[in-house]
């Protein structure tokens, strides 16, 4: 909940957030697509 706190007066914090529940939500979705997500055509 300190994240949440953060978000509110962070604009940087809120983004990474953001992104760290979309990617968590990917993971969730399909964990198959962990493995694809290391394409050596796209590092990171």
């Amino acid at each position: 909940m300190l994240e949440k706190i953060m978000d509110d007066e962070d604009p940087i914090a809120k983004e990474i957030a953001k992104l760290k529940a979309l990617a968590k939500q990917r993971l969730q979705d399909d964990g198959s697509s962990a493995t694809h997500t290391q394409d050596p055509q796209e590092p990171n």
